[in-house]
């Protein structure tokens, strides 16, 4: 659940509008979702029909939910949030943290790619994401990103450590994380549209007189 803003009414003639970026956000869960699935085809010990098929029914979902989402109105959504900080801060705070993300997952590549073991990148990602997650479920007091966080950044780290063990193959640790992530975060996009995605738009408001 991401801040929207409204149009101040007292200023424009236009009825107010609200940005409904928590459609932007189940949008975004479910692109990753499905992306989580289409690395199995390459780096995953699962065969190619496999994830064919798993790949089929991450899209499927994903697409319902898109599809249920564009009817729904989200606009109560900000209203909702728990947090004390206002909406700029909570704003900053998720961009500060996505471009911590951004640069830590950027070295992780790079080293993987300079040791060669570009297929430890999934489980990594799974890590970092996750720790990503963890913040802003405090700053939004949005259990579901707790959750998730706490969900694959089990899985990643659990990968790494067995594969760095070898009790399991690096194929084999991305299969289960792939799939397991795939799951979760189209879990925390069903989730979010069944809180929040209200059957009925919110009438416009008039615009204030003055």
């Amino acid at each position: 659940m991401w801040d929207g803003g409204a149009v101040d009414a007292s200023r424009a003639p236009e009825p107010v509008t609200v940005v409904d970026n928590t459609r932007v956000g189940i949008t975004v869960l479910c692109a990753f979702g499905v992306a989580w699935t289409l690395i199995l085809i390459p780096l995953s010990a699962l065969s190619t029909p496999l994830a064919v098929v798993a790949t089929g029914i991450a899209v499927l979902w994903a697409g319902v939910l898109w599809a249920v989402a564009r009817g729904r109105d989200f606009a109560q959504a900000d209203a909702a949030v728990g947090s004390e900080l206002s909406a700029a801060q909570r704003r900053r705070v998720f961009v500060i943290t996505n471009l911590a993300q951004a640069v830590i997952f950027s070295v992780a590549i790079s080293i993987c790619i300079a040791t060669g073991r570009i297929g430890w990148v999934p489980l990594i990602a799974a890590l970092v994401v996750g720790l990503h997650f963890l913040p802003l479920a405090r700053v939004f007091a949005e259990s579901i990103f707790g959750v998730a966080g706490l969900v694959l950044a089990v899985l990643g780290g659990t990968g790494l450590v067995l594969a760095l063990m070898g009790a399991v193959t690096v194929e084999v640790a991305v299969a289960i994380t792939a799939v397991a992530a795939a799951i979760t975060l189209l879990t925390a996009a069903t989730v979010l549209l069944a809180r929040y995605g209200t059957r009925e738009a919110m009438p416009a408001q008039p615009p204030a007189v003055s």
